[in-house]
């Protein structure tokens, strides 16, 4: 790659973060009586005006609108990778798998809820042109076993298959989305370890082990919160992976008795350290922030084309996050002023 198409791909990815949504958004977004408000809103006045071009404010609803801005961000960085392949070929492969799973794991999400047909409702049409997997067929599927049928040509048949329910048991869903989270994770390594070389490699993979780490503490804290699960069965959900966290630290935080000894023991790491005060009745949240905060100094400070890019997506999907949360404290009535707790970044 010329150095003129790396600073092309630093400067088009840095410019996409400059039209990001303002303070002065989201304040508007927030005084939104409706999801239909909040469509005609980011169609008028944001980068998301695109995305919602043709559509009907008054008969969006949040499964298909959240898939719009979703695929908004999707296609925006597969613009941006065909623009230059040196780069784009092998980071275009990790975008397309990230998507698949996440795919994969709001599609369960409606079928254990029992409405898998609503989930055509929230495809999200540009990311469906794009990946081979029957995204349309898994919506008709009336059993897990048709599920894996539907997937039999796919890496995500042989994960899924071992969890089919037997007659009348609930679907593991944990367990499935920790398997589905730990082949994401092997596969990201793999694509970034043969395609990339260098600091570009290291500060990809160090962002992929510390967005996994973090979903590790969050595992770990829900389940010494609400499920009391024993330490060997929270253990086989983990991603076998560290960044920041030692070894020891990691098994401190496994063997701890309850949420609050966690808690203690969590201070005394480098996430402590980064998130003083951490608020623990929304660890999503922090980890949000942590994840956000870590790649916005990528984002601003890196000089390799890659890196910049992958952690511009990143800051992206915080901000539908951010519009997300929205919209379901609108939809269920939550205060503004709750609402704004959740928000990441919504007041820089």
């Amino acid at each position: 790659m010329t150095n003129q198409a790396a600073y092309a791909i630093l400067t088009k990815s840095r410019a996409k973060y400059g039209k990001r949504l303002t303070p002065s958004n989201y304040r508007e977004l927030l005084s939104c009586g409706s999801v239909a408000e909040v469509a005609s809103y980011l169609k008028s006045h944001t980068h998301f005006s695109s995305a919602l071009e043709g559509i009907q404010e008054s008969a969006v609803h949040r499964g298909n609108l959240e898939a719009l801005l979703k695929g908004k961000i999707f296609a925006d960085f597969a613009e941006l990778c065909r623009f230059e392949r040196s780069i784009g070929e092998h980071y275009f492969e990790y975008l397309l798998l990230r998507g698949e799973v996440d795919e994969l794991l709001n599609f369960l999400r409606y079928f254990n809820a029992g409405k898998a047909s609503e989930y055509l409702f929230a495809l999200p049409g540009f990311f469906n042109k794009h990946t081979s997997l029957n995204l349309i067929g898994l919506s008709q599927a009336k059993t897990f076993h048709q599920v894996v049928d539907v997937l039999k040509d796919t890496p995500y048949s042989r994960i899924l298959a071992p969890f089919e329910p037997l007659d009348g048991q609930a679907l593991e869903f944990a367990d499935i989305e920790a398997a589905l989270d730990r082949y994401l994770i092997s596969r990201s390594m793999e694509i970034m370890r043969i395609n990339f070389i260098g600091k570009t490699r290291d500060k990809l993979l160090g962002l992929i082990a510390f967005k996994a780490e973090l979903d590790n503490i969050r595992r770990i804290y829900r389940a010494k919160l609400y499920y009391n699960v024993p330490v060997d069965a929270i253990r086989a959900q983990l991603i076998n992976i560290r960044h920041y966290l030692k070894k020891a630290e990691l098994e401190e935080l496994l063997t701890s008795s309850d949420a609050p000894q966690m808690q203690k023991r969590l201070a005394g790491t480098r996430y402590g350290r980064l998130e003083k005060g951490m608020n623990y009745e929304t660890i999503d949240e922090t980890a949000v922030r942590l994840q956000f905060n870590y790649c916005r100094s990528l984002m601003r400070t890196s000089g390799e084309p890659a890196v910049v890019m992958a952690a511009t997506v990143v800051l992206f999907e915080v901000e539908v996050e951010n519009v997300t949360n929205i919209i379901e404290g609108i939809r269920y009535h939550v205060s503004s002023d709750e609402i704004r707790k959740l928000l990441v970044a919504a007041s820089e």
